[in-house]
């Protein structure tokens, strides 16, 4: 068995950096176009045996140290009522965006078995069929970016409605991020308890909001989704050692942005993790050369360090061995923010 991930996760002596990909499964493959020839990209994400074949095609081709399944972040929304189409050259969408009182009241919430155990039967398959060769990981969607794809109706750049919500109807949105929450941490639980030796979270329209507003409207129900994770840790053996990953994207002007938030952003996240013996932090879509990222990272292995070590835990980034803590580089004072309350 390839354990090298799951020992790096446990800060163990590793030979070598564990190594994976985000969309490790993906167009790059002439396998997996094949199976685009079959199947939609719904129909695959739907199929657990369509989903399980292009799961483990990196593994078997590429060579990769850990499996991811293959689905997407959109499937809890999907779950809730919202009828979701994923077109080439287009991307996602929902074509009846969350704009009235009603659409938001149509909203259902979603039993993990029951609504997304497609999902699940994946996993449980993926892990049968990769006979412990390499680790498998889970994932899914932040509250904020399920929040932000259900209001816009698919990507974007200005987050017009989005952020008009957060600023018309604050009650509104707390009220909808709520309900997503705990939509997420009962998603990440079923998946563990499914298969998944590792778990992440995505919150891709992070560099949407600036810092008063990600306080208010992306932390706290990311740090409530990993809360109701952990505390399923207390009770079931099974998902215990699980490790997770918290990937918030944006561009490097935003994570700049965000170094003032890191002394109350980051012992948020670790007090919900209060239960977790390591905590991994992911950086989405920007290389390692990219000194923002890097500065960034820096602090907040400081300060993440300070409540994990502190409890006999351990830090450790993504796609590294393990590397001991060292102090954040100096920063220079970020640029002024602007009087709006978004971006």
């Amino acid at each position: 068995m390839n354990d090298l991930f799951l020992r790096a996760c446990r800060r163990e002596p590793v030979e070598r950096p564990p190594v994976w990909m985000m969309r490790q499964a993906g167009r790059y493959l002439p396998e997996y176009r094949a199976v685009r020839e079959r199947a939609d990209f719904l129909t695959m994400v739907g199929t657990p045996e369509l989903a399980v074949e292009v799961t483990l095609q990196p593994v078997d081709l590429v060579g990769v140290d850990a499996a991811i399944i293959f689905s997407d972040i959109l499937v809890i929304p999907q779950a809730m009522g919202m009828g979701l189409s994923v077109d080439e050259g287009i991307g996602p969408r929902f074509h009846q965006p969350l704009r009235s009182p009603a659409d938001f009241d149509r909203l259902r919430d979603p039993v993990p078995e029951r609504d997304l155990g497609y999902v699940l039967d994946a996993l449980r398959l993926a892990r049968r069929e990769l006979a412990g060769r390499v680790p498998l990981i889970g994932f899914a969607g932040a509250p904020w970016t399920l929040m932000s794809y259900m209001v816009e109706g698919q990507g974007s750049k200005s987050f017009t409605y989005a952020k008009r919500l957060l600023v018309q109807e604050p009650a509104r949105a707390h009220a909808l991020l709520t309900r997503l929450a705990q939509a997420v941490g009962a998603f990440l639980v079923a998946q563990v308890r499914a298969g998944a030796q590792a778990v992440q979270l995505f919150d891709s329209w992070a560099s949407a909001l600036g810092p008063r507003d990600f306080r208010e409207f992306a932390l706290p129900y990311l740090a409530e989704a990993v809360r109701i994770r952990t505390i399923a840790d207390a009770t079931a053996e099974s998902i215990r050692k699980v490790n997770e990953a918290i990937t918030a994207g944006g561009e490097s002007y935003f994570r700049y942005r965000q170094i003032e938030m890191l002394p109350q952003v980051v012992p948020a996240i670790a007090e919900a993790l209060s239960e977790a013996k390591l905590v991994t932090i992911a950086t989405e879509g920007h290389g390692a050369a990219d000194s923002a990222t890097g500065n960034i990272m820096g602090v907040i292995q400081t300060v993440i360090a300070a409540q994990l070590l502190g409890r006999g835990g351990a830090l450790d980034g993504v796609g590294s061995a393990p590397a001991s803590v060292a102090p954040a580089p100096a920063l220079g004072a970020p640029p002024p923010l602007p009087p709006s309350r978004t971006k």
